[in-house]
């Protein structure tokens, strides 16, 4: 999972997530790996975001999308748990969490500098 605390030099932080893609249905074997992927990077942690929806700017979810995470969610289904919801409230649930690593802003910029330059 990428979230972590970024802090600014002058020491301000903002949580942040960097989601796994930008395209993403909502397919089992996807999440069931991501939530893999989680417990081994951060065991405990008990919840994570899974960004869905057409294209990488805002595009949204379709109605397939909408009707598989229904399914999906229903109690009698073996799959984890999951629930619709809006990016704060993962954020609120995950912003006191110590699981989230200190991140400095020198190296996000020189990280994003070799991207952008």
């Amino acid at each position: 999972m990428k979230l972590f605390w970024w802090q600014s030099p002058d020491g301000s932080r903002v949580l942040t997530y960097f989601p796994h893609d930008y395209v993403n249905e909502l397919e089992p074997l996807r999440i069931a790996s991501d939530v893999s992927a989680l417990e081994v990077a951060h065991p405990g942690v008990p919840e994570m975001m899974h960004l869905y929806g057409v294209g990488d700017h805002g595009g949204g979810p379709t109605r397939v999308m909408l009707e598989d995470g229904e399914h999906w969610s229903k109690p009698d289904v073996i799959f984890p748990k999951t629930n619709f919801g809006v990016a704060q409230g993962f954020f609120r649930s995950t912003r006191e969490s110590d699981e989230a690593l200190n991140f400095t802003g020198v190296r996000l910029l020189g990280f994003w500098g070799s991207v952008l330059g």
